[in-house]
């Protein structure tokens, strides 16, 4: 799916039908269908997998907008990165989030 995006210029993504067909194969190799029916489950997966696919297409950069819809901490690395002009600015913020923790 990655190969036919990137050759037609399409942003990263899945198609529903192409995940429907991983879930599918899923099922055949044995997950439970417990975990197979489960919404949040079935988000979790479509996310991953569309982060693998933004991978693929070598966006590594949209991977890790994808990536910080879940995961805070890199949201708010990406976030601190983006407002830095120079690496002392971000490691100022970045103590400055700490507070101070782990001095004595």
């Amino acid at each position: 799916q990655a190969d036919s995006r990137r050759d037609t210029g399409e942003a990263p993504g899945v198609d529903p039908d192409d995940l429907q067909a991983f879930l599918d194969a899923l099922a055949k190799e044995g997950v439970e269908e417990q975990y197979m029916e489960s919404p949040l489950i079935g988000d979790y997966l479509e996310w991953r997998v569309s982060a693998r696919v933004a991978e693929r297409m070598e966006q590594m950069g949209r991977s890790m907008e994808i990536r910080s819809q879940r995961d805070p901490v890199l949201a708010e690395a990406i976030r601190l990165m983006g407002d830095a002009k120079t690496q002392s600015d971000l490691f100022a913020a970045a103590e400055g989030l700490r507070g101070g923790q782990g001095q004595g």
